[in-house]
């Protein structure tokens, strides 16, 4: 894969374009200095900037940190004292960003993942109270399915369980997972 840096390479484009025009340069993958302007994005900043890059069909491969700001010059939390938690709360916003850019449209971040999460958070407590688990199966066959792998089916029921649906698990059909040459039968 060649990556495009395109906070560096594409400064004077619109950053709502950026990844979509390294796609149209050949790049096969995009990195990024922290995108935002500001330290602390807002949640719509932030789907604008998963949405920008899953329109462009590209992996994001790097995501800075944000850089602290002028009072350490943009150089990083990392060792700044008194700066701990706004550390970790950068850290927690890249790491959940990164997460969210990977290319296609089932992946956490994107809007069919976000709605099957919401839809699962709604429905879970009724399962609770009849003492029910709903079981998600990844699904061989259906070429529009939503989830096709273990690995979604994972990240989804992760996903509800950080929310508190404890009640939500997979069901591992091995048949769908042969068929769809799923790589956690051979791990």
């Amino acid at each position: 894969d060649l990556a495009l840096n395109c906070s560096l390479a594409l400064r004077d484009i619109d950053p709502r374009q950026r990844a979509s025009t390294a796609a149209a340069l050949g790049y096969t993958a995009v990195e990024f200095w922290w995108p935002f302007e500001v330290q602390h994005p807002t949640p719509e900043q932030i789907r604008e900037f998963v949405d920008d890059v899953h329109r462009a069909e590209l992996p994001a491969v790097l995501l800075n940190f944000p850089g602290g700001g002028p009072a350490v010059e943009d150089r990083g939390l990392l060792s700044v004292p008194g700066r701990e938690d706004e550390f970790l709360r950068a850290a927690e916003t890249a790491i959940g960003i990164g997460r969210r850019n990977i290319p296609g449209t089932w992946s956490e971040g994107s809007r069919e993942f976000e709605t099957a999460l919401a839809n699962l958070l709604r429905v879970a407590p009724l399962a609770a109270d009849a003492e029910a688990t709903i079981v998600l199966e990844p699904l061989s066959g259906f070429p529009r399915a939503a989830l096709t792998s273990f690995a979604d089916a994972q990240a989804l029921v992760r996903a509800a369980r950080r929310e508190g649906a404890g009640n939500v698990a997979i069901l591992h059909d091995l048949f769908h997972a042969a068929v769809n040459e799923d790589p956690v039968l051979t791990t």
